[in-house]
């Protein structure tokens, strides 16, 4: 494991994901995917890249089983503010890109992650929808996209944000 965190190292494990992630979409196995998970791929790649470096200290080249169960039904559940539909991409994507991976020689235990990722579509979307395990700011852009505010809009979201800490402290 990777023991010190750096903002360079971060931005060098983003850019192999962003490399590896381009070579994916043009292969067979990304075209295999259905349509709406091919429209989540680029996400989980990068959120799968970026959370087991920030949460776990892992670079790509340090990827293991223990290391995708736990960002796939712990880490990317509790952090990411997104759909359902992008937590039932994420073990298909998952079992694709790391087929990928080692079919180039990219990652050797490519097939290894594939199959821990194998099995795990239930549990990534029962954790995702179990508002218990969200964190405080997942809980805040869930609670705001639900009451219709356009996340993106930096007006109506400090609206917003004003009114949901007024309920909080109430």
């Amino acid at each position: 494991m990777n023991d010190e965190y750096s903002d360079e190292q971060l931005k060098a494990v983003l850019a192999t994901a962003e490399t590896w992630y381009d070579a994916f979409s043009k292969s067979p196995e990304f075209a295999r995917l259905s349509d709406p998970h091919q429209g989540q791929a680029g996400a989980v790649t990068e959120f799968f890249a970026r959370y087991t470096y920030e949460y776990l200290g892992l670079p790509p080249g340090e990827w293991d089983r223990r290391a995708v169960v736990e960002c796939c039904t712990d880490i990317l559940p509790r952090k990411v503010s997104a759909e359902a539909s992008f937590f039932e991409a994420i073990a298909p994507v998952l079992r694709a890109f790391f087929s990928f991976l080692e079919d180039q020689s990219l990652l050797p235990n490519g097939r290894a992650l594939a199959e821990a990722v194998e099995n795990l579509d239930d549990e990534i979307t029962t954790h995702a929808e179990d508002r218990s395990e969200w964190g405080p700011a997942k809980h805040f852009v869930m609670a705001a996209h639900e009451a219709g505010v356009d996340i993106q809009d930096q007006t109506a979201l400090s609206a917003f944000m004003l009114q949901f800490n007024l309920r909080q402290a109430a």
